[in-house]
C-alpha cells in the first residue's frame, strides 16, 4: 500500500512529539516544585537567623540590666533611686521571653528551644547574686548559656 508507510511515519512522529512534550512538562513541573521548596527553605533559614540573633541580643541586654540591678542592690542604692533600673530589667525580661517564643515557633530542634530557655533563666538569675563574686559568676554563666545557644543555632542555620 503506497500511503501506509507515510501514515505510520506520521503516527510515530506524532507519538514521539506528544511523548516529548509530556516528558518536558513533567521535568518542568518537578523543577518548579524543587525551586519552590528551595525558596521556602531559604526563607525559613533567614527567618531563623533573624529570630536567633535577635534572641541572643535581647538576652544579653536582659543579662546586662539584671547585672546592673544586682549591682545597685548590692551597693545599697535606695529602691526609689533604682526604680528606672528595675523598670528596664522588667521590660527586657518581657522582650527576652517574647523573642524566645518567636524563636520557638521557628526552631526545628527541641535542643535549640531548651538552650534558649536556659539562657533566659540564667540571665534572670543574675539579679539574685549574693555578692560581687557571685554576680560575676552568674553573669558569666548567663553569657555562656547564650554562647551555647548561639553555637548550636549557627550550626543549624548555616547553608
Amino acid at each position: 500500500m503506497p500511503g501506509t508507510e507515510g501514515t505510520i511515519s506520521g503516527v510515530f512522529a506524532l507519538v514521539g512529539t506528544l511523548t516529548g512534550a509530556a516528558a518536558a512538562h513533567l521535568f518542568q513541573r518537578r523543577a518548579a516544585g524543587q525551586a519552590l521548596r528551595s525558596g521556602r527553605e531559604e526563607w525559613l533559614r533567614r527567618q531563623r537567623l533573624e529570630a536567633y540573633s535577635a534572641f541572643a541580643g535581647t538576652v544579653l541586654s536582659f543579662r546586662r540590666a539584671q547585672h546592673r540591678r544586682a549591682r545597685e542592690r548590692l551597693r545599697g542604692t535606695p529602691e526609689a533611686e533604682s526604680a528606672a533600673v528595675a523598670d528596664e530589667s522588667r521590660h527586657l525580661r518581657a522582650a527576652a521571653w517574647e523573642s524566645y517564643y518567636r524563636l520557638r515557633m521557628l526552631a526545628r530542634s527541641p535542643a535549640i528551644t531548651e538552650l534558649a530557655e536556659r539562657a533566659v533563666q540564667e540571665a534572670a538569675a543574675v539579679r539574685s547574686a549574693a555578692d560581687g563574686g557571685d554576680l560575676d559568676r552568674r553573669a558569666a554563666t548567663a553569657r555562656d548559656a547564650v554562647t551555647r545557644f548561639s553555637d548550636l543555632a549557627g550550626e543549624q542555620i548555616r547553608p
